[in-house]
This record gives structure tokens, C-alpha cells and sequence, in this order.
């Protein structure tokens, strides 16, 4: 079994599978911290960056975290090298996996400090700011647990099965093309030995010798050469066919792969939604921008629409949504910017790796504000104008152009 970003986890879990104390943020074994395990209560902008209070405090008054305990914790975070499993909670006993992670900086510097714990809302002193990035971006990291320890995928989406037959498929397409370069490799030595056995036997004839040398010794070598010519030419035309052969083969699985990752796309389409991330004091350009993307026939995801009444817990309601998304647009207004629901529920997205598209709505001065510039300075944004369409447009660009290894 392992880790996976799609199901949550209780910290007894976690500690079944990592090990370390089932309470503290940085739970540690052996001298190591084995694991990370945050709110974005008091780090919206993990799992990016961690705000370690300073450790010199004494306990909070409820005395559950010891801050000096933390603080050590932390710092053997910082020394020991190595990726660490990183979770986030998302309501009393529930823990989602976001990868592992590494530590990329460490910031002390006070006044660095005192800005991020002003940002974050945090009424205490920050002795350090730990920024983190995934160990590998590029494949979702797991990690191994032992059976009947972890939860099964039950938050999958309806694609699964076709994503499960596109990567067996994308693997047998890999050794193919393995094969076909094997084949090149092949066809090339056996071009190179014909060469060799044309220069011997050119060299054989040219060579100066008496009538004497040119008996049957001399005539047994040149037939050798030449057989071995005759050997090699036939070994070149079958290696060329195999050759061929493969390349068609190639050729044929790629179009049908192009067309499974059509259909999953399709899939996807059909099950995912946009998620629309506001201020509740903009719900009317929200709504606006909600029914621009749907007129466009990409299926909304809003809170105020979308949560129905008795529908369970609201965070737990967000973060499902999150989950069911493959895009995050973002209405910037000073409102939403100050809004810590907006920036808890943009930190769960980058957590999720999700695209972000940022729409400028009128009256908004730019620049966005540090917690916005951090996640969302690298899309492209749009400027919202009296002009209807931009953002359906946007929107269906931005599904044009998503990664085939997103399908």
C-alpha cells in the first residue's frame, strides 16, 4: 500500500506507517523527523512555507504544543538532508498527503519573520520560516506502508481505469521504441562488418604477392570474406524489415494511445469542474464569472451554489471540491485578498498542484499582494472587463493546453 494524495488519513495512521509522536507537527524517530504534519490555520501557505514559532516561547495556554520542542524539531528538519512525507489537515482527524517534500531555504531574518506571522494571522513570535519543494515534481512521490494500514482510493475520479490502461499502454509504446533503437543499433554494427569484410577482401586483391603465395590458402580467405559479405547482407535486409515492422507497429500504437488520451480527456471533461475561489462581498461578480464559464461548456464549482444546506462540514465540502477540479480561477479584489478562506483555499490548490487562473477584476490595483503573488504570479492572468466572453475563452484555452500527462 501506499501514501496517496487523493485520501485522508488519521494521524494514527500516519504514525503506523512513519512512526514518532502522534501530537506534534514534526514527529520524529531515531533522531529524524519522519514526517510533516500542518494546518493551514497557522500556515496558509503550506505546503510552500512553514512558520516555526519561535522556540525560546514557552508552551501555548493550552499547553498541547511545546513551541521549544517544535523549534527542535524544526531545526533538525532544516540539518538532516532527505525528502519527508508532508500532510495537511483539513478537519479534526483528517490528514491529506501532499507529497514528499525537501527543504529548499531557511529565512531568520526577524523582520522577514514578523511580516509572515502578520500575513498569517499568527498572534506570537516566529523565530524561522523553512520554504519547501517537492522531491520530485514530476511524478507524484508515494511511499510504501504495510497492509491494512492505509485507506483505499475511494475519492478516485471516473477516469482512473482509462488512466490505468493509458500508462500499461504508454509502457508497452516505451519498449517499443526501446526496441526500435536496439534494431538501429543492430542494423548499423552489421553495416559497419560488411564494410570491413568489403575493405579485407579489396585489400586481399591488391596485395602484392607472388604466383606462389597465390594458391589455395590465398582463394579460401577471399571466399571467407565474401561469405561472410553474403552473410551480413542478409542480416541487414532482415533487420530492415524487423525494422519496418516495428516502426508500423509504432506508428499504429501511438494513434491509438492519442485516441485513448482523447476519450480520458473527454472523461475528465465530463467529471471535473472549475473551481471559482471569491469573497463572499463579491459574490455578484462571481456569479457573473461563473455564468461566462459555463456558457462556454465548462461545468462551475461555487460555494454558494454548490454546498448544499446540511451538507456537512464546510472545509471538508471545500476540500473535496478542490480535489474534483482541474482548474482554480481566482477573482483578485482587495476583498478576496484579505479574505483568509480565499487564501486557505488557494494554498490546498498549490498543494494539489493545480492550475490557477487569476481574474483582475475592475477597480484593482495591482500589485496582488504577497500570499496572491506567491501562488499565482507564474499564470496568466485576465484583466475582467465590461467585454463578456473573456473568461470563457480563457478558460477554454487553458483546457487546450493542459499537459497530455495530466490526462
Amino acid at each position: 500500500m501506499m501514501f496517496n494524495t487523493r485520501i485522508a488519513y488519521t494521524r494514527k495512521q500516519i504514525g503506523q506507517v512513519v512512526g514518532g509522536s502522534l501530537k506534534v507537527p514534526f514527529p520524529s524517530k531515531d533522531g529524524r523527523v519522519v514526517a510533516i504534519c500542518l494546518s493551514r490555520d497557522a500556515n496558509p501557505d503550506a505546503p510552500q512555507r512553514i512558520l516555526v514559532a519561535d522556540r525560546r516561547e514557552p508552551p501555548g495556554e493550552d499547553g498541547r504544543i511545546d513551541r521549544r520542542e517544535a523549534g527542535h524539531a524544526a531545526n533538525m528538519l532544516v540539518t538532516q538532508g532527505g525528502a519527508v512525507p508532508l500532510f495537511i489537515r483539513e478537519t479534526s482527524n483528517e490528514w491529506h498527503y501532499q507529497g514528499e517534500f525537501v527543504v529548499a531555504s531557511v529565512e531568520r531574518d526577524p523582520v522577514a519573520c514578523a511580516h509572515a506571522a502578520e500575513a498569517a494571522e499568527r498572534n506570537e513570535t516566529i523565530g524561522m520560516i523553512i520554504s519547501l519543494a517537492l522531491s520530485n515534481p514530476v511524478v507524484n512521490p508515494i511511499r510504501l506502508a504495510p497492509p491494512n494500514v492505509l485507506a483505499s482510493d475511494e475519492h478516485a475520479g471516473k477516469g482512473s481505469s482509462h488512466e490505468g490502461e493509458l500508462a500499461k499502454r504508454e509502457s508497452e509504446l516505451s519498449q517499443l521504441s526501446l526496441k526500435i533503437v536496439q534494431i538501429t543499433a543492430s542494423a548499423h554494427a552489421s553495416a559497419q562488418t560488411y564494410l570491413q569484410f568489403c575493405d579485407t577482401i579489396v585489400a586481399l586483391i591488391k596485395e602484392p604477392v607472388t604466383e606462389a603465395q597465390r594458391g589455395r590458402e590465398y582463394f579460401m580467405a577471399v571466399k571467407r570474406h565474401v561469405a561472410g559479405l553474403e552473410t551480413q547482407h542478409l542480416k541487414s535486409l532482415e533487420l530492415k524489415e524487423e525494422l519496418a515492422s516495428a516502426q508500423a507497429s509504432f506508428a499504429a500504437q501511438r494513434s491509438e494511445l492519442d485516441a485513448m488520451r482523447a476519450k480520458i480527456q473527454s472523461v475528465n471533461h465530463a467529471s471535473q469542474h472549475v473551481f471559482i475561489s471569491y469573497s463572499s462581498k463579491n459574490q455578484e461578480t462571481a456569479d457573473r464569472i461563473l455564468r461566462e464559464i459555463e456558457s462556454a461548456g465548462h461545468k462551475c464549482w461555487q460555494s454558494k451554489r454548490d454546498i448544499p444546506p446540511g451538507g456537512g462540514a464546510y472545509e471538508h465540502q471545500i476540500m473535496a471540491a478542490l480535489r474534483g477540479s482541474w482548474l482554480v480561477v481566482v477573482v483578485v479584489t482587495q476583498q478576496s485578498q484579505q479574505s483568509p478562506h480565499v487564501k486557505r483555499e488557494i494554498g490546498a490548490a498549490t498543494g494539489m498542484d493545480r492550475r490557477f487562473l487569476p481574474i483582475i477584476t475592475e477597480g484593482f490595483t495591482m500589485p496582488m499582494s504577497d500570499t496572491f503573488s506567491y501562488h499565482l504570479q507564474r499564470f496568466q492572468y485576465v484583466q475582467l472587463s465590461e467585454k463578456s466572453g473573456q473568461v470563457g475563452a480563457a478558460v477554454a484555452e487553458a483546457w487546450r493546453s493542459r499537459a497530455p500527462s495530466a490526462f
